[in-house]
C-alpha cells in the first residue's frame, strides 16, 4: 500500500513540474477591419503565462472586411469572445475567434 502512495505521490509531482511546460502562450499580431494592429499574446486557457514580449515590426495589412460571425459558445474560462484577425510578421492574415 506505501508503494501505491509513492507512486501516487511521485506522478502528482511530476505533474505538477510538467503542466506549466504544456501550457502554450505565443505573440502574434491582431489586426481589425481597416489594417490596424496590436501585438498580443494569445495562449491557450486563461491561466497561462505570456512570455516577455518579442521586438517586432508591425505588418502592413490591406482592409479587409469582417466575415459574418459563426454563433460561439464560449470556452468555460472565457469571459467574451471577439473576430479578430490575425497576422504574421510578412503580412498574412485570417480571420479567427479569440476568447479572453
Amino acid at each position: 500500500m506505501r508503494v501505491i502512495r509513492v507512486c501516487l505521490a511521485s506522478l502528482a509531482f511530476v505533474f505538477f513540474l510538467v503542466s506549466p511546460l504544456m501550457a502554450s502562450c505565443q505573440w502574434e499580431w491582431l489586426c481589425d477591419e481597416w489594417g490596424r494592429c496590436v501585438q498580443a499574446p494569445i495562449c491557450d486557457s486563461a491561466y497561462d503565462t505570456p512570455p516577455p514580449r518579442p521586438p517586432g515590426v508591425q505588418p502592413i495589412v490591406p482592409p479587409s472586411l469582417r466575415p459574418t460571425p459563426p454563433p460561439a459558445v464560449l470556452p468555460p474560462d472565457a469571459r467574451s469572445c471577439n473576430q479578430v484577425r490575425r497576422c504574421n510578421s510578412v503580412g498574412i492574415c485570417f480571420w479567427d475567434i479569440v476568447c479572453q
